[in-house]
């Protein structure tokens, strides 16, 4: 089973008085919403197995205000989004962490050991029914 995640940005007007895509167009060179120690899909030749962490996520277009991605973990844990941007008048790269206590914008990735024990509780759970059913049939047949 491979654990893509497919994650889509848009820039949407938040009022009808603001126009927020303009905003942004004006405000940034370049802006990116990324997960540190994630890697983006498809892999590059030898990417996934040089050990560097990487920051997979959604490069937007800022003409279009919108991008997506594909990622992938390589390791279980908690992840938290976080963004890296360029403004128009500083052009030092800027990473900041996405805080907002309403709303929980981590993505927790599960080791594997969870998956297969819930595919065997699923296959044994199956074969549970099977045999009870058969029970069922063979009490009525005697």
């Amino acid at each position: 089973m491979r654990g893509e995640i497919k994650l889509v940005a848009k820039i949407v007007n938040i009022s009808k008085e603001v126009d927020s895509k303009q905003k942004f167009r004006d405000c940034f060179d370049e802006f990116s919403i990324v997960f540190f120690n994630s890697i983006q899909v498809p892999l590059r030749a030898g990417k996934f197995l040089e050990g560097r962490p990487e920051a997979g996520g959604v490069l937007i277009n800022i003409k279009e205000c919108k991008g997506k991605a594909t990622i992938i973990f390589n390791s279980p844990g908690k992840f938290e989004v976080r963004t890296i941007h360029r403004n128009k008048n500083n052009p030092q790269v800027h990473i900041n962490l996405i805080h907002n206590p309403q709303l929980d914008q981590s993505i927790t990735v599960s080791p594997p050991e969870n998956y297969i024990s819930l595919r065997n509780n699923a296959i044994i759970y199956s074969l549970t029914l099977i045999i009870l059913l058969l029970a069922l049939l063979q009490t009525k047949i005697i």
